[in-house]
């Protein structure tokens, strides 16, 4: 239930975590940076871009479609942005960019 209660407050433009749960995120996520991740600032904004977009549940050829760049390519940066955030999947790399503040909970603006 908390799953998807969450997603329809995104869905309508809400915040999915309350102010506590965030700042709890955001500590973890810190301290796990000391793997060997690359810190956020290294995102470029075409990385920061496409992390927006997969925080939205997009595809790569959704993304694509977005951006104006073929499938691959949105693949590529997808890879990237999950290389870089030291997560193991673009689920992983969502959650690590809202904790981190690199992307809007809300992603209203893409659809």
């Amino acid at each position: 239930d908390g799953v998807i209660a969450g997603l329809q407050r995104v869905a309508r433009g809400e915040e999915a975590l309350n102010s506590t749960v965030s700042a709890r995120l955001l500590r973890r996520m810190t301290e796990r940076n000391t793997s060997g991740a690359a810190l956020p600032e290294s995102l470029t904004p075409r990385e920061r871009q496409v992390l927006g977009l997969v925080a939205g549940g997009f595809s790569n050829r959704e993304i694509g479609e977005k951006l104006g760049i073929t499938t691959g390519t949105a693949k590529a940066h997808v890879e990237k942005v999950i290389g870089k955030l030291g997560a193991s999947d673009r689920t992983q790399a969502a959650v690590r960019g809202v904790a981190l503040g690199l992307v809007s909970q809300s992603t209203s603006e893409w659809r």
